[in-house]
């Protein structure tokens, strides 16, 4: 039995589901609590009293909440989701899509965690409606759809051994800014006017693996723009 409450503090819906063992405790005791940990990187907790049939008779708030989650190195995390995995997703962002993951909920939460680590305060979209979605990924399959930049994102996610945790999340949070900030320059010259490839190199400093990676992700956003990208003598030499 499956039921839904928003949360009274960050106005989240969640669910809850009772199953029969929570149902019969429930006759006995008269209420069962349901609490569901949630509101990262905020972390706090709604707990549902919940009779045996499931319904809703009270709820209480606990704030300031410590998650032994967050004890979680950024590592570790990665490699209980899945390098892979973790590559495709920051490739979607990167990319501009708005994704939609499905996976167990503490592999979620973790993501999140991950998430609000390196991207710190720049917008990405993870949707919970999968029709609103532009890309559904799985942490439970190994079938997922390909993405440009995931290559690249995983070759970074490989960097770094000999930093500590934070000094491999800013390496992390600074490459992938850089490469969203190069992206999005190259659309706005190419929006304007047609350029050489040599032209947005030098202009943007850009080198050759870099320049190659953000045709790939206009190819696959913005198609109409590569019309726009000249070959000029230069880029011949």
């Amino acid at each position: 039995m499956k039921r839904s409450i928003t949360c009274p503090k960050c106005n989240k819906m969640l669910y809850y589901e009772i199953n029969d063992k929570m149902r019969s405790k429930a006759r006995v005791s008269g209420l069962v609590p349901i609490t569901i940990i949630h509101g990262y990187p905020d972390t706090h907790a709604l707990v549902v009293y919940v009779d045996a049939n499931g319904a809703n008779r009270g709820y209480e708030i606990i704030e300031n909440l410590v998650d032994l989650r967050v004890s979680y190195k950024s590592r570790e995390i990665i490699k209980i989701i899945g390098e892979d995995k973790v590559a495709k997703i920051i490739a979607g962002i990167i990319g501009g899509y708005n994704l939609y993951i499905e996976g167990d909920p503490e592999s979620i939460k973790l993501l999140h965690l991950l998430l609000a680590k390196i991207l710190k305060r720049q917008f990405f979209s993870i949707v919970d409606n999968e029709k609103l979605a532009d890309v559904k990924i799985s942490l439970m399959s190994k079938k997922n759809p390909k993405l440009p930049g995931e290559k690249y994102v995983l070759s970074l996610l490989k960097e770094g051994k000999d930093l500590s945790d934070d000094g491999y999340i800013n390496m992390l949070s600074v490459r992938i800014s850089q490469l969203k900030t190069k992206i999005r320059s190259v659309i706005d010259m190419l929006e304007t006017r047609s350029w050489s490839k040599t032209d947005l190199m030098n202009e943007l400093e850009v080198n050759e693996k870099e320049f190659e990676l953000i045709k790939q992700f206009i190819k696959s956003k913005r198609p109409d723009l590569l019309d726009k990208i000249i070959t000029s003598i230069l880029d011949i030499f």
